[in-house]
């Protein structure tokens, strides 16, 4: 981005363009060259389309008040300065350019843009016009004209393919401005009404009023002359737009929202964030979102408003800075007076220092306010009193009187070199932003260590947004609030994030009168928080609810009667203008997630039916046992249970396998496992009825032909190849960790990446081949919405009567939300929201003998979760130790005992930390003191990660040394033949106070480091014991011990947690937070607590303190 404008540099821009506007030039000469000048932009800085927007704005001005000479005055010098102080855009060779001007080579876009907002929102303010997001309409005469001429064109025979050439041949004559503003929607429109005219399906109406534009658009001679530059444009939108609503009757009226919203919230045209991929403008899907958020414009009815997207990414965050900032500007429009201040009264000077406020008065003609300052030097306290002349009045800001007078004050300081902060520079009309006049507060419910990051690292005109306005975080115990910034002193934030919706509702029902909105993203733990949003109901604070369209299919409709909704559809999509469409870095998250956005308004799931008879017939069978299991109820046979578990996982694994197998292929060996699993149990089971003995036989005689003939020909590895020889690049997702491996190996070589889960994060440039259907929950977040474009679903006829259940009830959710309070209960003094439709009952189909794969998995998992309690809680004969049951999401548990060191890292998730942070650790803690929701990492190929961690962090042979107390104990138990209870006694009465437990525990447990207070009790073991080499070493000893000691409590998990706090923030941010098992860096990886054991059981120590597949229950 350019270097950021200077107060002082400020003040030059206005005094240039003071200069400017007295110098003669004639308007039409100046129209002229705005289009010129506009020809000649290339965007590249992020603003140019507020510029553009602004610039047509300003020539509306001057041409409609031409003899007005204050507006004129201002209109003639930003233009001039915009369109001649430099040469286009990004080519700046100042020329001709007066003496007695500012050289402005140095501001290139930046400081057109700034005297371009300024300009307009000077202006509107003397003319008293909101201001608007879109260019300036014509006037009715102009609309007339306009009109007249385009029914004319639209009667007039013609060849629609020349017509089309020379459209394309006048868009392509537009260059780069076609991608930007309002040129962009106009370009758009021109783009739709050509589909029009080429599609065979539409009717001879639609085609004659399409033509009819078209034919406007092209034509020399219409309402505005094309030679008066950006102007010259705007009877060309207006007809182009006036076509679409023609043939488009059923449009919703969101160009007249953008405006609304604008006109309340003008700071909108100009806001530009950049968060690591430069400058972006503020988006229409953006600024539509912000109007949920704008108490002006929602009815007061809406009190619960739920906004559905296809996903959320960053909306909650962006939606709490502009309603912020919406405070803000409100704060602002309370104009100062002189009755706003009173002698005596501290005050804020710049927002920097602290004086006290000395009265008004009158001096040589000019009214005055004096300020007073205190100095004490070795302990003389002077006064010193400035006067200022009344204009600067708005850089004060009324603070409590027991406020200390302190800082520097600098009359001159907007001549100063310091930087426009990004408030100065995005309120740089007439009224200002006012932060510290704000009187309420904006909550946002969300992971604060995402919050953290995105305000720490996204810039709004140079200046990071945590140092924009005050934010901060609602402490845990909701009690308190934690600055994440030092630049406002005192001032409480006005911006709170909080993870817990909990803890949001406590702190808002503490300081309701103080609460302006509650943003709530309901993802993860605050998806099902209903009882929280209804506690702030009865307060009458205004919530806003943001999910997706994902999460709100698995929410029941009943739980939101109370709400009123928007939700965003592919028609709303298509019908905006995006930022121009770059790739994104891999650091910028507001353009990555904006270009998921956008992507799903066209991106359609694209089905490849594979015929293989086998599979279908396989499935019947299976689907025929399971019937008989249900009919013999929860106590039939277990053998029953296990035959359909079994055989559900060995025809789903075939059904997936998109490799050429062998039969040393890990999928047959598994499932020639599961074969001879049922076949056991076929035969030694006494319980099966002869029915259910006849079907299972069955069952495993179409898994084994399944099998049989996919080790002959793999359908679905034949599929593979031809998408391949289509798609070369593209990226394979197979949501089964088992069978990712296979693939992995045969693709290593090529360039197509092999996914085992959906990120919604990552962008699928070159499209995403899905390589069967698995779980919902798996293919949601590759279907609600489309994340790729292809997105190609290699499916068997089973399979794709799955999808269609699926989609089928995608439908019947949008449908049911359908008959919730809309857009016209949210913004009812906008016109022509559609109404909603009479509810269309949507038909799922039931396929003769086909079950829905997730009924089928369900209850198995059901059965599952139900063996693993039935067999730890029978006890076991040989049993040596005792051990808690934690069962995980996703299929997983263990069995621990209460001595192992769990690694809880939920906190991580849920709290912002500085680097520094000595809070910023992982929490080390017993299976006693897990709860439900909590996230825990372990490593796959290691039992102790901490121990790991901290081998990596300690000084070879340290470890050892530390631990020759404990040698010197066993080998001195076992030489004299001494019991545990006699080895206590001994160390005991050597002075020893830890209780006979404890000190058992040092023999046994070789996870422990040191006895607690090892500078104590190490000596007396080196004494009772008369070991050499402990006696020798023992200095070395304890310093060892305190060494990994340090490394195992602090430095070990800090290192972990930082790696784990990055890790977080991305899974949260690509709303994987859900997903049952998250693969960190390395062999990590987090599972969420499904459910704990009150109490711990008997087990094998074998089976105790490790992390357990469900599927492979350890015997």
């Amino acid at each position: 981005m350019a270097r950021h404008l200077s107060f002082a540099d400020r003040e030059n821009l206005l005094q240039t363009i003071h200069n400017l506007s007295s110098e003669e030039i004639r308007v039409d000469v100046l129209l002229k060259q705005t289009g010129d000048w506009a020809n000649s932009l290339k965007p590249q800085f992020g603003f140019e389309q507020a510029l553009l927007r602004n610039l047509t704005q300003l020539a509306n001005f001057l041409r409609l008040h031409e003899t007005a000479e204050d507006i004129a005055s201002i209109a003639r010098g930003a233009i001039q300065f915009i369109v001649s102080s430099h040469g286009p855009a990004g080519d700046d060779t100042s020329e001709a350019v007066e003496e007695d001007t500012l050289d402005t080579a140095e501001f290139h876009a930046l400081g057109k843009a700034f005297i371009a907002s300024y300009a307009v929102h000077e202006i509107a303010v003397r003319l008293g016009e909101p201001v608007a997001y879109h260019p300036p309409a014509i006037t009715e005469d102009e609309q007339k004209s306009a009109e007249e001429i385009f029914e004319r064109l639209s009667l007039l025979d013609g060849c629609d393919v020349e017509l089309i050439d020379r459209v394309k041949e006048n868009l392509d004559a537009l260059q780069g401005l076609a991608e930007c503003g309002f040129l962009k929607r106009m370009s758009n429109n021109a783009k739709t009404l050509m589909g029009v005219l080429q599609d065979p399906t539409r009717s001879e109406d639609d085609k004659i009023c399409a033509r009819g534009a078209l034919r406007y658009f092209v034509e020399d001679d219409d309402a505005i002359n094309d030679d008066l530059g950006l102007i010259g444009y705007l009877d060309d939108l207006f007809i182009l737009q006036t076509a679409i609503d023609l043939v488009s009757p059923l449009r919703e009226p969101l160009i007249e929202l953008l405006d609304h919203v604008v006109g309340v919230w003008p700071f909108l045209n100009m806001l530009t964030l950049d968060d690591g991929s430069g400058p972006r403008p503020a988006s229409e899907f953006a600024i539509l979102n912000s109007a949920l958020s704008c108490g002006d414009l929602r009815s007061d009815d809406a009190i619960n408003t739920m906004l559905i997207a296809p996903e959320t990414g960053p909306i909650a965050i962006l939606l709490g800075f502009v309603s912020t900032l919406g405070l803000a500007h409100e704060a602002g429009l309370r104009q100062l007076t002189e009755k706003s201040f009173s002698p005596g009264q501290k005050v804020l000077v710049d927002y920097e220092a602290v004086a006290e406020f000395d009265g008004f008065e009158d001096a040589n003609g000019r009214r005055m306010f004096w300020l007073l300052k205190y100095n004490t030097t070795k302990g003389v306290t002077t006064r010193s009193r400035t006067s200022w002349p009344i204009s600067d009045l708005y850089r004060l800001v009324p603070v409590d009187r027991d406020r200390v007078v302190r800082g520097e004050i600098k009359r001159g300081k907007r001549n100063e070199i310091s930087e426009l902060s990004g408030l100065s520079f995005l309120f740089n009309g007439p009224n200002k932003a006012d932060v510290h006049a704000i009187t309420k507060k904006v909550i946002v419910v969300m992971p604060t260590t995402v919050a953290a990051d995105f305000c720490k690292s996204t810039l709004l005109y140079g200046q990071p947004i945590k140092d924009v306005i005050p934010v901060g975080q609602v402490s845990a115990d909701g009690e308190e609030m934690e600055r994440w910034s030092t630049r406002f002193g005192a001032q409480e934030p006005v911006l709170l994030f909080a993870s817990d919706l909990d803890v949001a509702c406590s702190f808002a029902q503490d300081n309701q009168d103080d609460i302006e909105l509650v943003i709530v993203d309901v993802a993860g733990r605050n998806r099902e928080k209903h009882a929280s949003i209804k506690r702030l109901n009865t307060r009458k604070i205004p919530c806003l609810l943001i999910a997706s369209e994902r999460i709100a299919n698995e929410t029941e409709v009943d739980q939101h009667n109370d709400f009123s909704v928007w939700e965003w559809g592919a028609d709303d999509l298509r019908a905006l203008v995006w930022p121009e469409k770059r790739l994104p870095s891999s650091n910028s998250e507001i353009a990555k997630f904006e270009s998921r956005v956008q992507s799903t308004s066209s991106a359609r799931p694209i089905v490849e039916k594979i015929a293989f008879p086998i599979v279908t017939d396989t499935y019947k069978t299976f689907c025929s046992l399971r019937r008989l299991a249900k009919q013999r109820g929860p106590d039939g046979p277990r053998e029953l249970e296990e035959i359909v578990s079994e055989a559900f996982y060995a025809i789903t694994r075939l059904m997936r396998c998109s490799a050429e197998l062998t039969n040393k292929s890990q999928s047959v060996v598994d499932v020639d496992h599961r074969i001879t699993a049922m076949t056991k149990v076929m035969n030694s089971s006494n319980y099966l009825s002869a029915e259910e003995r006849s079907a299972a036989a069955l069952v495993v005689d179409r898994i084994v032909e399944f099998r049989d003939q996919m080790l002959r020909r793999n359908p679905k590895q034949i599929a593979l190849q031809g998408v391949l020889e289509k798609h070369p690049t593209i990226d394979l997702l197979c949501p089964d960790a088992r069978l990712v491996m296979e693939l992995e190996g045969i693709y290593k070589h090529r360039r197509n990446r092999v996914f085992a889960s959906a990120v919604s994060g990552e962008l699928f440039h070159n499209g995403l081949l899905v390589t069967g259907w698995f779980r919902k929950s798996r293919m949601a977040s590759v279907l609600t919405p489309p994340i790729a474009d292809p997105l190609i679903l290699l499916l068997y006829d089973v399979e794709r009567r799955w999808h269609q259940q699926f989609a089928e009830h995608r439908l019947t959710m949008r449908e049911e939300r359908k008959r919730l309070k809309g857009r016209q209960a949210i913004f009812p003094a906008i016109d022509g929201w559609k109404k909603p439709k009479e509810k269309v009952e949507v038909v799922e189909s039931e396929e003769s003998g086909i079950d829905n794969i997730e009924e089928v998995s369900s209850e198995i998992d059901e059965r599952f979760r139900q063996r693993i309690y039935d067999r730890v809680s029978g006890g076991h004969s040989d049993a040596d130790t005792k051990a808690r049951l934690l069962l995980f999401a996703g299929g997983l548990y263990g069995l621990f005992t209460d001595n192992y060191k769990l690694n809880v890292v939920t906190h991580l998730f849920d709290t912002a930390f500085d680097a520094d942070d000595d809070k910023a650790i992982v929490k080390v803690c017993g299976a006693k003191d897990v709860s439900v929701g909590d996230r825990i990492v372990f490593r796959t190929k290691s039992r102790d990660l901490i121990r790991e961690v901290a081998d990596e962090l300690i000084e070879d042979g340290q470890r050892e040394i530390s631990g020759l107390w404990r040698v010197a104990l066993r080998n001195y138990m076992s030489e004299h033949s001494v019991s545990d209870e006699s080895m206590c006694s001994k160390l005991r009465a050597a002075g020893c106070n830890s209780q006979a437990q404890a000190i058992s525990n040092w023999i046994r447990d070789d996870g422990m480091i040191a006895p607690q207070q090892y500078r104590t009790d190490v000596p007396i073991i080196a004494k009772v014991t008369d070991d050499e080499a402990l006696k020798s070493q023992l200095k070395a000893v304890v310093e060892a011990i305190r060494n990994v000691r340090s490394a195992h409590q602090q430095k070990a998990p800090r290192l972990i947690a930082k790696r784990i706090r990055a890790k977080a923030a991305e899974v949260v941010r690509q709303e994987q937070a859900d997903e049952p098992v998250i693969h960190l860096d390395g062999d990590l990886i987090l599972v969420r607590v499904a459910e704990t054991a009150s109490k711990p059981i008997p087990v094998k120590y074998t089976a105790a303190n490790r992390l357990v597949a469900g599927d492979s229950w350890p015997e």
